[in-house]
């Protein structure tokens, strides 16, 4: 039964819209819900093939949304363990279908209904319901290995990856734009993104680059550094202050600024070997980043080949005047660590390889280990106060503390698959993504976490 067509105007001319008993299908893109059919038709693209198609669609639309409110209120109830979706309104429910291939890679929440994960070639899944359901939107066929996705607000979200792909959305994921009109032409790898409000924002990545935008991404201006380094994190806390963490040819790379990106002041460099790979802000004014290095090296006198001569250890820095300058703190470990986490001044959170968690309640002038009880990599760390805080990482270990991390409990995935991000609303809603586009979710604070798997034939975009 047609629907709709596309209008001369998209770049989808003659592309329809059918019935296909319960499901709604776009041409040669799949099945799209009925929300996403109104979506479209609200960007002015489609010529209904019927005075009441645009009604009827919406009966599908009210009664989905009714669905999925229920689904939602039973997810949270811990009733539901499992993710089921449904295409006749609720009257049967039934499981997604086969899971994503690729790994994801980041993730984001505006709130405890709206988040993103991103990952793989040009995956961008999402949720409106805390993830009782997931989407993929994607856009046309880039071929990018997208790497971080941050978000403002249950609109506007931003997703970045390599050769410079850098996507927007204001409308919740219902059309992403690919900005490289107006992004300068570097066409670099981008590995980080952040932004503070709707508008203001940075991306960094390969070769120093930085970009930054004022307007929510509509127009970017290149910031980027002299030196050959690579970013991989980026945070931010006002539209003035950002820092940006990586590694280059000659040692760490950390940068900042306290301009908005007029200028952006460098930290001599570490020793040769060392590399940031996290970033973490309280205020506008305090901040940590951590990382590694593989040791001492010492060129002879005798222009023989440099050697080697201490082991790896743990780099921690932080700064306490917005980033003007960074003091290293000792962190007493041997190991690279990977991430870290802060809710205020004085407490902050580094976890690592080997399974290390590290803790200050001092602003960092003691770092103290926090027993893990695991010995896998530990990727990502997250605290919403004081008390509550998640770590994720190798073969499916999660863990929880309720107690600052004086104990840490093991909630670990099945499957042991990898866990690369997470992302907390608060307390109780939490959201972990990694390996074969696995999606778990918590909603009472990792006491239980349910996969949430997205389809992997989803429709394209409305728009490109």
């Amino acid at each position: 039964m047609l629907i709709a067509t596309f209008g001369p105007t998209t770049g989808w001319v003659g592309k329809t819209i059918t019935r296909d008993g319960d499901v709604f299908m776009l041409e040669r893109g799949g099945p799209v819900w009925a929300a996403d059919v109104l979506a479209y038709e609200r960007q002015g693209q489609l010529s209904w093939a019927a005075d009441d198609s645009k009604e009827f669609v919406q009966q599908f639309a009210d009664a989905n949304a009714a669905a999925l409110d229920e689904a939602r209120r039973l997810w949270a109830a811990r009733e539901r363990h499992t993710t089921l979706v449904t295409h006749d309104g609720g009257a049967t429910w039934g499981t997604p279908g086969p899971p994503l291939s690729d790994w994801l890679s980041g993730v984001a929440f505006a709130d405890a209904e709206h988040g993103w994960a991103v990952g793989g070639t040009d995956v961008i899944i999402a949720t409106r319901n805390g993830g009782v359901t997931w989407c993929r939107q994607s856009l046309v066929t880039l071929g990018r290995s997208l790497q971080a996705v941050a978000c403002s607000d249950a609109a506007h979200a931003w997703a970045v990856g390599s050769f410079g792909a850098l996507l927007a959305t204001s409308d919740g994921g219902a059309s992403w734009r690919w900005q490289s009109q107006q992004r300068p032409a570097r066409g670099e790898d981008l590995h980080g993104v952040a932004f503070c409000d709707a508008a203001c924002g940075w991306a960094v990545g390969l070769h120093g680059t930085i970009l930054a935008t004022r307007d929510g991404g509509a127009t970017w201006t290149d910031q980027s550094l002299e030196d050959d380094a690579y970013l991989f994190g980026v945070a931010c806390s006002d539209a003035a202050h950002a820092w940006a963490v990586g590694s280059g040819d000659e040692g760490s790379v950390i940068v900042a600024t306290s301009d908005g990106g007029a200028t952006w002041n460098e930290l001599n460099p570490l020793p040769l070997g060392d590399e940031l790979t996290g970033v973490a802000l309280s205020d506008a004014q305090h901040g940590w980043a951590v990382g590694g290095h593989a040791g001492t090296w010492v060129v002879p006198g005798d222009g023989g080949p440099w050697s080697k001569h201490s082991s790896q250890s743990g780099i921690i820095l932080a700064t306490c005047d917005g980033g003007l300058a960074w003091n290293s703190q000792f962190s007493w470990t041997t190991r690279q660590l990977n991430a870290v986490s802060s809710c205020d001044a004085d407490h902050a959170w580094a976890v690592g390889d080997a399974g290390v968690i590290l803790a200050t309640s001092d602003g960092g002038e003691t770092w103290n280990e926090q027993s893990s009880g695991r010995t896998e990599r530990l990727q990502s760390v997250s605290f919403v106060d004081a008390e509550h805080g998640w770590a994720v990482g190798d073969e499916g270990v999660i863990l929880a503390t309720t107690d600052g991390g004086a104990t840490w409990r093991e909630q670990s995935a099945e499957g042991d698959p990898g866990l690369f991000a997470q992302a907390f609303s608060d307390a109780h809603y939490g959201w972990v993504v990694g390996d074969d586009g696995i999606v778990l979710a918590t909603s009472d604070g990792g006491d239980t976490w349910s996969a949430q798997t997205a389809p992997s034939a989803p429709p394209p975009a409305a728009s490109r």
